[in-house]
């Protein structure tokens, strides 16, 4: 079985002065929008454009990817699945086991602190508590497994980075 590659991406900086009435209808600040497609630019650069996106969609969450897919030759599947807002880390990886064995690179763009947990949940040998925040916004953990994503379970994957807007070269 082929491996594959998930990486785990919380939505770039949202603006908590925005006259949205809802959490779920706030748009990403300045700094979301200067973060957004340099990621996007990374995961592009690093040869790990996803295949297929589950992503959530809340505005914050849209704006992101709206802003990375600017930055890719072609555009992945995208699946907007309301589950990612405040389901869960099981819900999330229920959602990723339904992921079709002929995508390689999948990317789950949502939110914390689902996010956070479901990578403590995945990698085998997870990264301390000690970090403040592991998935700052913006930030792309890239894990990896062999097998079919439906095998994929609890300590099931190798963490290879976090990747922080902050890492990446000035512009």
């Amino acid at each position: 079985m082929k491996e594959k590659t998930l990486l785990l991406m919380r939505h770039a900086k949202s603006d908590w002065h925005s006259d949205a009435e809802r959490d779920f209808d706030r748009p990403l600040n300045k700094r979301g929008r200067r973060d957004a497609p340099r990621m996007g630019r990374w995961l592009l650069d690093n040869g790990l454009v996803p295949e297929r996106v589950l992503a959530s969609p809340a505005r914050r969450a849209r704006e992101t990817l709206e802003a990375m897919l600017k930055e890719w030759p072609r555009e992945p599947e995208l699946v907007w699945e309301e589950d990612i807002y405040g389901g869960g880390s099981r819900t999330l990886l229920e959602l990723i086991n339904a992921t079709p064995d002929r995508v390689s690179i999948l990317l789950l763009l949502g939110h914390n602190p689902d996010l956070e947990d479901l990578l403590l949940m995945l990698a085998e040998r997870p990264p301390g508590r000690g970090v403040k925040k592991l998935l700052p916004t913006a930030a792309i953990a890239r894990l990896h497994f062999q097998g079919s994503w439906r095998s994929l379970a609890p300590e099931g994957a190798v963490l290879e980075e976090i990747v922080r807007p902050k890492d990446l070269p000035s512009e």
